[in-house]
């Protein structure tokens, strides 16, 4: 059975958004009042060598995969590709675009170390097939009617890191149904995948052990469209019962060999964001959640004209460009409002 978890756009017109005050962070845990001293991270390696490579054009680009024109929008740094710079799939929600995603995650404003390729769902509206991986006919999302997405996503980002071996890593992020793709694009296992940020939608924890990577997760606990408490999701004309955000972050951490015999690790890092993490991991793995207390569906950190309330007390974007980059220590001091 195909598994989609959001069929929400991410954008909206309402000028509301959420006001809320960054406080030091107050360490607790789930389970009783023990404080973790820092929250685990995990650290991309940093960029050394600044000798300007081949970079592929800036703007709206296609390519043809499987007999079909699909479209995509590249932006270069701001310095151009150098030695490792990372390539980021940036992926749009339900019925949104690639330049929408790219303003509405402010990676247009803040990606400015990074090469970000932000592609174009054509199912109708615009909408991703999201399942697991490998998706036969008989379980392909009934609400989707559009070609193979993850085989494009896989051939297009295989195709940047031929074609300019100065790319380093790779990551993936999205928001809504792209949250949900980036993870279903993480289970089939691409080359170099060094991470992905999930926004406002998750996929259960159904795909192989050796797929996981460093996942962090970034939910409301007021989202109207992806429900932090889980249960019945309304796909097309369907229904599926997800787990809650954090039985599914559970789920994923112990696939990933995490302990989780032991409630994750809580800490308060303002009045509304709290981020839970697994410690014990393999090494190279880290599953954590960032709870947005009142947060809607919506990319924490980005423009009030989202699904009202936006949380402002932290940047997803700016959480995801420190492991990127390899910004040392926990990322959180610069990325607290």
């Amino acid at each position: 059975m195909a598994l989609v978890a959001a069929a929400c756009s991410g954008s909206s017109t309402s000028d509301a958004a959420a006001s809320s005050t960054a406080a030091e962070p107050v360490s607790t845990t789930d389970a009783d009042a023990a404080s973790p001293t820092e929250v685990p991270t995990t650290a991309a390696p940093t960029t050394t060598t600044e000798v300007p490579c081949e970079a592929p054009p800036s703007g709206e680009a296609t390519t043809d995969f499987a007999g079909r024109e699909r479209t995509y929008v590249v932006q270069n740094p701001v310095e151009g590709i150098v030695e490792g710079t990372p390539l980021v799939l940036l992926l749009h929600g339900f019925t949104s675009n690639p330049e929408r995603i790219l303003e509405v995650s402010t990676f247009d404003e803040l990606g400015t170390e990074v090469l970000v390729v932000a592609p174009l769902a054509t199912g109708q509206p615009s909408s991703w097939e999201i399942g697991p991986p490998p998706q036969p006919p008989e379980e392909r999302n009934p609400a989707y009617d559009g070609p193979d997405d993850l085989g494009f996503l896989l051939d297009l980002t295989a195709k940047l890191q031929a074609d300019y071996p100065c790319l380093g890593e790779l990551w993936a992020a999205g928001l809504s149904a792209g949250s949900a793709m980036a993870a279903v694009f993480m289970c089939a296992e691409p080359e170099g995948l060094a991470g992905v940020g999930l926004v406002a939608a998750m996929i259960p924890a159904v795909c192989a052990a050796s797929s996981v990577r460093p996942m962090w997760v970034f939910h409301g606990t007021a989202d109207i469209a992806v429900s932090y408490e889980g249960g019945p999701q309304t796909v097309g004309d369907g229904t599926i019962d997800l787990p809650s955000i954090e039985d599914a972050v559970r789920d994923w951490a112990a696939l990933g060999g995490c302990d989780t015999d032991e409630p994750a690790e809580a800490v308060t890092l303002a009045v509304d964001v709290i981020v839970r993490a697994y410690g014990t991991c393999p090494d190279g793995i880290s599953v954590q959640l960032h709870t947005l207390v009142g947060g809607n569906h919506n990319w924490p950190g980005g423009p009030d004209d989202q699904l009202p309330p936006v949380n402002t007390s932290i940047s997803a974007t700016c959480v995801l460009l420190g492991q990127m980059l390899g910004r040392d220590g926990a990322p959180y001091d610069l990325c607290l409002t």
